[in-house]
């Protein structure tokens, strides 16, 4: 187990654009977001901001103390990527 258990779904989130995210909001019933829909634009928009950042995300929840992969194997192509490109934590990125 390692990146393929989150595939296709995974790169599908990265690769939405703000438009499918909006048709997805567009079928969530109004009580849902109690008619707050500046607050619905927002959720939209913090999505899209944030679907480059799920992979990171995902990496350094599996680093933590929780284990939550405990089967987790890297692939060839995960060992091939240089460690600065693949394990710097979000934090860093975020700067």
């Amino acid at each position: 187990m390692g990146w393929e258990a989150f595939e296709p779904a995974l790169s599908r989130a990265e690769e939405m654009d703000a438009q499918t995210i909006w048709r997805c909001a567009a079928d969530i019933p109004e009580e849902w977001y109690e008619g707050d829909r500046d607050g619905l634009i927002r959720l939209v928009e913090a999505l899209h901001r944030r679907r480059g950042a799920i992979r990171n995300l995902i990496t350094e929840f599996r680093r933590s103390s929780r284990n939550p992969f405990p089967n987790w194997r890297e692939s060839p192509a995960d060992s091939a990527m240089p460690l600065a490109a693949r394990d710097r934590p979000l934090e860093a990125q975020r700067l």
